[in-house]
């Protein structure tokens, strides 16, 4: 497996995973800079990956595992 940046412009194997371990923005908060996991999945999937899971560690955070498309 390699070692990368996650950058949107960077070359990942197709054997690579990425983890992505992000805070749920909250409702009433529209300055934080975060992304919903609907968001998120549709940037993954734009920028040519596959969703392998998504999990929620706790209720605030989501986490989403995805492999880069062949």
């Amino acid at each position: 497996m390699k070692l990368f940046y996650t950058g949107k412009n960077t070359q990942i194997d197709c054997k690579s995973y990425l983890i992505c371990l992000e805070l749920e923005p909250e409702k009433s908060s529209g300055h934080a800079p975060r992304i919903t996991l609907e968001g998120m999945k549709r940037e993954m999937i734009e920028s040519g990956f596959n969703i392998n899971g998504i999990h929620f560690p706790t209720e605030s955070l989501y986490l989403v595992i995805v492999q880069k498309a062949e």
